[in-house]
């Protein structure tokens, strides 16, 4: 019985590190032309509950927009004419010291909603953009790339812009402009910005920044019935790597001044966290699980045969 036991418990982990190695996202809501594109793999339209995950870039069309929502909870709502990218994405809800977020942004608007890995350990998530990286400290931000550089806007917590020029943070409230990759962010009045520079991303609804399962991929309605710009889409993911590299520094910049807020890891909440994702485990996952606990049964009972 105990053997038994040994080998259900051994189920279990393996099946939430499995989970884990697949780590990422869903769109949770969407309207109008959402592409997806994977790798170096060909872009194509969006359907919802389909899964993000490391690599994934997402282009949003014109009067269109997309909702994502990660295993960890983290929210992104992506306004009109937006080309975002799934850089990194690990959450391992276990052994939280092992959580990482890294997004870009190449064009257009953003909003993000923190979830456990900001919350335990914000060192873990940075953005890219071509002028800043931006750090967080438990936060609701909105960042939009304009034609005169880009805008951030906090509306809680607080978040730190860095790129060659040093770092600037913002708290709740403030707004601020990047103008370029060598000029340091300055914040500036909301009256300053230009009418309706946040209002698509305000107005979109979003979910509430708690950990969950990733649903079926795809099993949501088609966005769009024409197949996606596959020359436009192939440009701007190629164009990730120039903008990757400009933002290497930055990166590793944010990732210092982040480090400074720091914040302990709370294993309770990484409890919670897997007692709630692990009603999504798939069955790929379940039957990885399985398979290990077939091997470890069949040790026990090689050493069962053994010790007789």
């Amino acid at each position: 019985m105990n053997e038994i036991k040994r080998i259900a418990a051994l189920v279990c982990l393996f099946a939430l590190s499995a989970s884990a190695w697949a780590s990422g996202g869903y769109i949770y809501d969407a309207s109008g032309s959402v592409s997806l594109a994977e790798g170096k793999g060909a872009p194509r339209w969006a359907k919802i509950n389909d899964t993000v995950t490391s690599g994934t870039v997402i282009r949003t069309g014109k009067a269109s927009h997309a909702v994502l929502k990660f295993e960890d909870g983290q929210v992104v709502s992506l306004q009109a004419d937006t080309t975002f990218q799934i850089r990194k994405y690990d959450y391992f809800p276990m052994n939280p010291s092992e959580n990482s977020i890294l997004f870009s942004m190449f064009k257009g608007g953003t909003r993000f909603i923190t979830g456990m890995i900001g919350k335990e350990k914000p060192v873990a998530f940075r953005l890219a953009t071509p002028d800043a990286t931006v750090g967080i400290h438990g936060t609701d931000f909105i960042v939009v790339i304009a034609s005169n550089g880009t805008r951030s806007q906090v509306v809680s917590g607080s978040i730190s812009l860095t790129n060659a020029a040093g770092t600037t943070t913002l708290t709740a409230g403030q707004t601020a402009l990047t103008s370029s990759a060598t000029a340091l962010t300055a914040t500036v009045p909301a009256s300053s910005v230009p009418a309706g520079t946040f209002g698509q991303l305000n107005a979109i609804a979003l979910p509430a920044a708690t950990p969950g399962a990733i649903p079926a991929a795809g099993t949501g309605a088609l966005l769009s019935g024409i197949a996606p710009n596959t020359a436009t889409a192939a440009t701007a993911t190629a164009g990730t790597t120039a903008t990757t590299t400009a933002a290497a520094g930055n990166a590793a910049a944010a990732g210092t001044a982040a480090g400074s807020a720091g914040g302990a890891a709370a294993g309770g909440a990484g409890i919670a966290a897997v007692a709630t994702a692990g009603a999504g485990i798939s069955a790929t996952t379940i039957a990885i699980g399985v398979a290990a606990a077939a091997g470890v049964a069949a040790i026990v009972n090689a050493s069962s045969t053994t010790s007789h």
